[in-house]
């Protein structure tokens, strides 16, 4: 069987318990393998876990993530934030429909629709300072009948997606779309409701455990230690790492040469499989040695 996506995280997760089992007697403290369900809808598997309370007194919790837009062997490891807020949107539009030869006589959707969508780029591009993180992405865009391709609908739906890296930034965007929608609605004398809704916070990986984690990482053979900024992907671990000292890494799995270059979401997505040793080791290696860096720490903070 052939590993990919979460497959491949749960393959890793599967065969470090696996070590530890056989390990057993060796092992110091605690070890937790958190199955997670539910990451990719929101609000998450991670957020339902967290909320029983079970993890609060847990001294780290670690997660990797398979990453496809890195190479084989490169491990992205980023103290403080990794991820952005991921929040959501949509923007249902009632117009006036009619024949496409009377345009006059109607309020047309899709032409407000489009005048939105535009604008929103706009607030990306001239109200946010090009050197903070953010991007606002309408994904949908539904109205109309291609079998009616001669009449203009009366009802328009935009909808997508909004990934910032601050409060500030994000209470921005969230102005900016209402008004904007809101506003350019009534312009044209349609009707407007717009929904905002919340998402993911973002991932503050621990400086300290991050530290930790990035040592070990460097002394593993034929890998290579980045350190990129904030990525824009909502990530659900967000929930860990507001409760417990928590550190989030992404270990590179695309491989040109074997056509192995695929984005995540991609229909043909897929690893080169030499990923999950990487994965193995480096939790494996987190795990055994952590005790021996908590009471450093311990020693240190005494």
């Amino acid at each position: 069987m052939h590993a990919c996506g979460h497959d491949g995280h749960t393959a890793i997760l599967m065969a470090a318990c696996y070590y530890f089992d056989e390990h057993f007697k060796s092992l110091t403290g605690e070890v937790w393998a958190i199955f997670q369900h539910g990451e990719e809808v929101y609000p998450g598997g991670a957020q339902e876990l967290v909320d029983t309370g079970l993890f609060d007194e847990l001294d780290f919790i670690y997660r990797q993530h398979i990453w496809a837009s890195l190479p084989l062997g490169t491990i992205d490891i980023k103290e403080g934030l990794a991820s952005a807020y991921s929040d959501s949107y949509t923007i249902k539009i009632q117009g006036r429909g009619g024949n496409a030869s009377e345009p006059e006589l109607t309020i047309d959707p899709v032409t407000i629709g489009a005048f939105i969508v535009s604008k929103l780029q706009a607030v990306v591009a001239r109200q946010k300072s090009p050197q903070d993180a953010g991007v606002i992405s309408n994904t949908v865009f539904q109205a109309g009948d291609v079998n009616a391709i001669n009449m203009i609908p009366d009802h328009c739906l935009l909808g997508g997606t909004i990934r910032t890296t601050s409060d500030e930034m994000r209470a921005q965007f969230k102005h900016a779309l209402i008004t904007m929608a809101n506003s350019t609605c009534q312009e044209f004398g349609a009707m407007c409701d717009v929904v905002f809704e919340s998402g993911y916070g973002m991932i503050d990986n621990d400086i300290q455990t991050t530290g930790f984690i990035r040592c070990i990482a460097n002394e593993m053979e034929e890998t290579r230690v980045i350190q990129q900024k904030c990525m824009l992907y909502g990530e659900d671990f967000s929930d860990f790492s507001k409760i417990v000292p928590s550190t989030f890494v992404f270990i590179g799995a695309t491989n040109p040469e074997l056509g192995i270059d695929y984005p995540h979401h991609h229909p043909k997505f897929w690893i080169d499989e030499r990923v999950l040793l990487y994965g193995l080791q480096l939790a494996v290696n987190a795990m055994l040695q952590y005790p021996h860096y908590f009471n450093e720490a311990q020693k240190s903070s005494a």
